[in-house]
């Protein structure tokens, strides 16, 4: 799973994807969406991505495109879902839970509106043991665990709710 920062940004992500393809590794991509094109999605694919994860913030353009600093994200990543599809690199979008996302039910249906049909859920890091670096601790993401327990038995009762495979 490649990851960042934004690894859309790094020179050798095709050659890494490539050598990983040798390797017989089965590869992801997690981005925000802002540096993908038609031919940039064509390189990936070729190279031997499989799957491309897309990063989702907010349950309106509004709210993501604000939170990324990217104003019109949502609507370039809505005009390249077909793009991706076509490639055949089974684009998801990434949630992280946060206090971004106020109603969970309105994310699923922005998401299906966008034109997503998958997308995966997860907790955020805010404390690690590690030398990572993607993570931190923060008002939006600070959860107690008893509103995570609840966050996610929400998204799993939503489950049935939803055309989004979860």
């Amino acid at each position: 799973c490649l990851t960042g920062g934004e690894p859309l940004l790094y020179c050798a992500l095709l050659p890494v994807l490539a050598r990983a393809r040798e390797l017989g590794m089965h590869t992801l991509l997690c981005t925000n969406g802002w540096r993908l094109t038609p031919a940039c999605i064509r390189e990936l694919k070729n190279a031997g991505l499989k799957t491309l994860i897309v990063s989702m913030d907010g349950s309106t353009a509004a709210v993501h495109d604000g939170h990324r600093g990217l104003p019109g994200l949502t609507g370039h990543i809505r005009e390249l879902l077909p793009t991706m599809r076509r490639a055949g690199l089974n684009p998801v979008a990434s949630v992280t839970l946060s206090r971004l996302i106020t109603d969970l039910g309105e994310m699923l249906r922005f998401l299906e509106e966008i034109g997503f049909d998958r997308v995966t859920f997860s907790y955020p890091i805010t404390r690690l043991d590690s030398a990572y670096l993607g993570f931190a601790g923060h008002a939006s993401v600070d959860f107690s665990p008893e509103e995570l327990h609840g966050l996610f038995g929400r998204v799993k009762a939503l489950k049935a709710a939803t055309s989004l495979n979860i």
